[in-house]
């Protein structure tokens, strides 16, 4: 009788560990194992390829010796010493087939108003991130390049998926060759996430986080923000992440939002979660995304070339869709004459972006706030909906916001009229 009390006492306790492991390490109900302490475990297989150690997180500090950037890992001690959580962060993504992105404009700034000597660095170039430093905030600049060189489906499902390859040459090498599909075995979403979670560490440990957090993606950058905000929103119901340091705003520069139908979508697990595409296709997935920067109560905000190729790419036709949800603002530069330095289209709409931080105010022609960089967060919260379009000189020479006409717009005659296609 006594060995039999004790049998059953010895499995009751063993019943009792198994349910408190699945509570406190189990899934949330997606999916997601929230026993992966992100921030000390979501690495790159850097033991193996060395060549990632320049991918992630860094923060530009300018070196006033030289007049030249610097470039330092955020979660390092190094890093942690230069931003400050009193101060506004933007952590900047690029998209694809980019690499070692500094987000430089070239030397031909006498077509942007607002430059002044001071903003040139000693090689000549004028370096965005330096703009922004100089103007009080913490520029930080998620670097995945190594990611982001194969083609495009294929980047597009690491922002998704683990198991991932990454190429270790230079851009500048033909053969390009890549490592095996063990570079990582989390996603991108996942890497920017653990990212973000050591930088606001370092943050924190120097004080409390009072500037705001603005995440802004350029193309297939869009794509890695939105599905990186739903990954720190998970950890935040998981308790790694307070909500308030959740990003403030979210910046999506002439992003497309995923691919139409692949096949075996319907079958596509994304790693973090374990779940299939939201409503079974990638647009949707990205939609799923906006809710919940919406529903976190964070500034959406789209920027989109006119006559571009945004909306033709975009599945379910869902860039529609964010415009409703976000403050927009569309760029036509069709009849802009100046492009020695400054890329009229795709590229051009982060770059207008980027600078655009040296105006304290622009204004549409009924009266109201137009949407830059400078504009105020609340500003573009309460614009969500808005749309406007910034229609760039006839035959002009100038790349400055300052000097378009900014009149209030739609999205359907922006984009449906085949005379504005290029």
């Amino acid at each position: 009788m006594k060995k039999k009390f004790l049998k059953i006492l010895t499995l009751m306790l063993i019943m009792a560990l198994a349910v408190c492991i699945f509570v406190a390490c189990g899934d949330d109900g997606n999916g997601a194992e929230e026993s992966i302490d992100y921030a000390r475990e979501v690495y790159l297989n850097t033991q193996k390829y060395p060549e990632l150690a320049n991918q992630g997180f860094f923060a530009t500090v300018w070196n006033e010796e030289t007049n030249m950037p610097e470039y330092v890992r955020v979660g390092s001690a190094e890093g942690a010493a230069v931003i400050d959580p009193a101060k506004p962060t933007i952590i900047m993504v690029h998209g694809w087939n980019a690499f070692y992105s500094d987000y430089i404009i070239g030397p031909k700034f006498e077509a942007i108003a607002g430059m002044d000597e001071d903003d040139f660095a000693a090689d000549g170039n004028v370096y965005t991130a330096k703009l922004w430093v100089d103007r009080g905030w913490n520029f930080i600049s998620f670097q995945w390049g190594r990611f982001a060189m194969s083609d495009n489906l294929e980047v597009e499902n690491n922002v998704y998926k683990g198991g991932l390859r990454a190429m270790l040459g230079g851009r500048e090498d033909t053969d390009r060759p890549f490592s095996d599909y063990d570079a990582s075995q989390y996603s991108i979403a996942q890497f920017f996430a653990a990212e973000y979670l050591r930088m606001v560490n370092a943050l924190n440990a120097k004080g409390d986080i009072t500037g705001e957090i603005r995440i802004a993606g350029h193309s297939m950058g869009g794509i890695v923000i939105s599905q990186s905000y739903k990954v720190l929103d998970h950890l935040a119901a998981a308790g790694q992440l307070d909500e308030s340091d959740l990003p403030d705003r979210t910046v999506f520069l002439d992003t497309y939002t995923g691919f139409f139908y692949v096949e075996g979508d319907e079958d596509f697990e994304i790693s973090w979660s374990g779940e299939k595409f939201a409503g079974g296709t990638r647009g949707k997935e990205f939609l799923s995304a906006i809710q919940v920067i919406e529903d976190n109560g964070a500034a959406v905000e789209l920027y989109v070339m006119k006559g571009g190729a945004v909306p033709i790419i975009s599945a379910d036709n869902s860039i529609y869709t964010v415009m409703d949800k976000a403050a927009t603002a569309i760029m036509d530069f069709r009849f802009l004459s100046y492009g020695e330095s400054f890329q009229h289209g795709h590229n051009g709409v982060m770059e207008v972006y980027l600078y655009s931080i040296v105006y304290d105010e622009i204004k549409v022609s009924d009266g109201s706030d137009a949407f830059f960089a400078g504009t105020p967060t609340q500003t573009v919260k309460d614009g969500k909906g808005k749309i406007i379009l910034y229609s760039f000189s006839p035959n002009g020479t100038s790349a400055s916001l300052k000097d378009c006409t900014v009149t209030p717009s739609d999205k359907y005659t922006a984009y449906n009229n085949p005379d504005f296609m290029q």
